[in-house]
């Protein structure tokens, strides 16, 4: 039986400015990311500061901690100066691939912070202090 082709995305992480905010990571291709695969990452894009001005990157690179067989290909985008994602491929031709799902992710990100704002406020709205009053003016005529 022939084996399922797999996924393209091998691993990546979410970034803020040059900080690492969480790292995910396909089982079956890469088991774990090392501290170095995740410096080699960091250090390639500190080095290049056009990465993070707003654009898309999709380049080759070489990350002996994840695949020394093979030249992987990272996609970095940065949505704002200081939150982005970098995507890591086992596929060249996965460039809109990446996009679509770092949209999608960045997407499913502000829906949720647009959700918990709802709720903030819907139960700010709906406080009740039970037992408060409000005190009375003194509206005594003072002519």
């Amino acid at each position: 039986m022939p084996k399922p082709p797999q996924a393209p995305f091998a691993c990546g992480m979410l970034v803020s400015s040059m900080n690492p905010i969480t790292i995910f990571t396909d089982p079956e291709q890469v088991a774990e990311m090392k501290a170095s695969d995740i410096q080699v990452l960091m250090n390639y894009i500190y080095a290049n500061p056009s990465m993070k001005n707003g654009g898309e990157t999709w380049t080759p690179i070489c990350i002996p901690g994840i695949s020394e067989n093979f030249i992987l290909h990272i996609y970095i985008r940065y949505f704002t100066v200081n939150f982005g994602i970098v995507i890591v491929c086992t596929d060249h031709n996965s460039f809109y691939d990446c996009k679509e799902q770092a949209e999608e992710i960045f997407q499913a990100i502000l829906d949720k912070d647009k959700e918990k704002e709802r709720t903030e406020t819907k139960s700010v709205q709906h406080t009740i202090i039970k037992g408060a009053s409000i005190p009375r003016a003194n509206l005594q005529d003072s002519s």
